[in-house]
C-alpha cells in the first residue's frame, strides 16, 4: 500500500464502543474502493473485499481476530493471462493505548515488539484489512493448470506468441549473433 492511498479504506472503530462481551464487525469495500485498491496493489482487479472481525478486550487493549476474503484478478507470471482467484486470510492483531502504557511503565515499548497503537481513541480496521491482504498475495501468481512447461511449448510453436523468442533462442544455440 502506498502512502498516497493509506487512508483509502478507512474503517475506524472507536474503542469507547467496546463491550464486555466483545463486538463483531463486518466491513466491505465499495466498488470505487476496490478499483483504487487494485491500482494500489498493482492487481488487474479487486472484485470484492470483505473482512469480519471479533473484537475483545477493553478501551485500553483490544484483540482483533478475523478473516478477510477477497475476489481478485491477477496476471499469471507464466502465461500473462488474467485470472480470478479467491484470497482467504486469517488475521489476529492486538491494539493498545501506548501512551497509557508508557505513563505506567515510563519505558517506551519497541514498535516491532508491541501491539499496534490505538490512535485518538480509534483503531482502523480498514488498514488492518489491507495489511493482511498484502501479506496474503502471491508475489508470483500462476493461473491454475499453467506450468512452466507450457511456456516452452509456446516458445516452440511456429505461430505462437513467443515464436520470435524461440527463433532468437535457436539462433543463439547455433552460434548466431
Amino acid at each position: 500500500m502506498t502512502q498516497k492511498n493509506a487512508g483509502l479504506f478507512f474503517r475506524p472503530f472507536a474503542v469507547s464502543q467496546m463491550r464486555s462481551g466483545g463486538v463483531n464487525i463486518k466491513i466491505e469495500a465499495t466498488e470505487m474502493e476496490c478499483a483504487t485498491i487494485a491500482a494500489d496493489f498493482k492487481l488487474s482487479g479487486v472484485n470484492s473485499l470483505v473482512a469480519e472481525f471479533r473484537l475483545t478486550g477493553n478501551s485500553n487493549r483490544i484483540k482483533a481476530v478475523g478473516r478477510i476474503e477477497a475476489n481478485i484478478q491477477q496476471i499469471c507470471v507464466v502465461s500473462l493471462d488474467p485470472f480470478d482467484s479467491i484470497l482467504k486470510e486469517d488475521m489476529e492483531i492486538i491494539f493498545a493505548d501506548k501512551d497509557r502504557k508508557r505513563r505506567q511503565t515510563e519505558q517506551p515499548e519497541s514498535e516491532e515488539d508491541g501491539p499496534d497503537p490505538i490512535i485518538n481513541g480509534q483503531i482502523d480496521l480498514g488498514e488492518v484489512t489491507l495489511e493482511f491482504l498484502a501479506l496474503g498475495l502471491d508475489p508470483y501468481p500462476r493461473k491454475p493448470g499453467v506450468s512452466f512447461e507450457d511456456v516452452q511449448k509456446m516458445i516452440n510453436e511456429k505461430n505462437g506468441p513467443f515464436a520470435a523468442l524461440g527463433e532468437f533462442a535457436a539462433d543463439k544455440r547455433e552460434g548466431g549473433s
